[in-house]
């Protein structure tokens, strides 16, 4: 069922426009001014992390997100630049996933 509403949300193309808007707007015209976080949401989900609980989290430490999509099992956002370390740091602490190819966040 879900690879089913995967495959129907690859209609939704006003999801990936307005993420796409966010990022040019918040981490500038190519996103240089932003980090990137890609989490496995299935295993988020099961640790009882949803896309609307991290956002809140990362919000509650000051650390803006924007542009969060969840697309075939990853859930990524962006975050400023400077704020990159510490979002990963705080991600790390409450035990989120993170992929590996969003660790190692410049400080």
């Amino acid at each position: 069922m879900r690879k089913f509403l995967e495959f129907l949300s690859l209609a939704d193309w006003i999801t990936p426009i307005t993420a796409f808007i966010e990022d040019v707007v918040e981490g500038g015209p190519v996103n240089l001014n932003a980090w990137t976080f890609f989490i496995p949401y299935d295993r988020a989900i099961s640790k009882g992390w949803s896309k609307v609980h991290i956002e809140e989290l990362l919000s509650h430490y000051g650390i803006k997100a924007w542009g969060g999509l969840v697309n075939f099992g990853q859930y990524s956002f962006s975050v400023p630049l400077k704020q990159a370390a510490r979002a990963e740091e705080i991600l790390t602490i409450y035990q989120i996933p993170i992929h590996e190819r969003s660790q190692g966040a410049p400080s």
